[in-house]
């Protein structure tokens, strides 16, 4: 009776777990690093890091299956945060070029050495279950410059969707042919969809300073400065300055003392004095 009970129970376990896979899902996940370079000869190369255990691991036989699945494969899309642009490079499903793995650490690995070629632009796939999500492709759809407001990573593999946001924080360096992103966190990352991603980080400008900050809507402030002039011109200084009277004298002493006292004093006592003439 026990073991009948135990069967049931393994067996509802996964009967659940399967329907988890079949109705996929997605994933906000940590990266490691994300590169994207352009020698100067025109060789392109994009390398994705994920080291997050929580990564949506296809099971091998499921029909997210990269290699067996309907309808197989993977797609890998980058998205530019700062003018929305995107990418997308894909690797077909088959036995031919999946080599895979079954066990404890399931695995599959997609290996492409002629890339870019007709079979994809992507040249390693490497999924780990809960140990590593890894993709090096040898084209990127825009240069690395344009990237330099942050970049995010979606990796689909059927039903499931993995993706990563490098905002501008994780920025290392930007060059013309060169941009290295490091330590993506998830937080805040509610799914996978273009939205929430182009949506990750925006651009506010307030007073002609540039800041970036975690939202989802762009503002622009600007002031004006009015001045308002009177609508008839000031009067003429000349007509409206005060007469000058010539009794009053407008004379300053610089200096006073005693014998300026005195000269004063006899000034007035001679102009006192009835002129003799008279």
């Amino acid at each position: 009776m026990r073991t009948r009970v135990g069967l049931l129970v393994s067996a509802l376990a996964l009967s659940l777990s399967w329907l988890a896979v079949v109705e996929g899902g997605d994933q906000p996940i940590d990266a490691v690093k994300l590169v994207l370079k352009r020698s100067s000869r025109g060789s392109e190369t994009m390398l994705f890091l994920s080291e997050d255990s929580a990564f949506l691991f296809p099971p091998v036989g499921s029909a997210d299956d990269p290699a067996e699945g309907t309808p197989g494969g993977l797609v890998v899309e980058l998205f530019a945060l700062g003018d929305g642009t995107t990418s997308a490079s894909s690797v077909p499903g088959g036995t031919a070029t999946w080599k895979v793995k079954t066990g404890k650490r399931a695995r599959y690995k997609f290996t492409n050495k002629g890339a870019p070629n007709e079979t994809s632009p992507i040249k390693v796939v490497l999924l780990k279950d809960g140990k590593m999500l890894k993709v090096v492709s040898k084209e990127i759809a825009f240069s690395p410059t344009a990237a330099s407001e942050g970049v995010a990573v979606r990796v689909t593999t059927g039903s499931l969707r993995d993706c990563a946001v490098f905002g501008p924080g994780t920025i290392k360096m930007v060059k013309e042919r060169k941009l290295v992103a490091k330590g993506a966190s998830r937080a805040g990352l509610a799914d996978c969809s273009d939205e929430a991603l182009l949506g990750a980080v925006t651009t506010t400008t307030l007073g002609g300073t540039t800041t970036t900050t975690a939202s989802s809507t762009t503002t622009t402030v600007s002031s004006s400065t009015t001045t308002t002039f009177p609508t008839t011109p000031p009067p003429d200084p000349a007509t409206v300055a005060p007469a000058i009277d010539p009794t009053v004298s407008t004379r300053r002493c610089a200096f006073s003392g005693p014998e300026i006292l005195r000269s004063s004093l006899a000034s007035q006592w001679e102009r006192s004095i009835p002129d003799a003439s008279l």
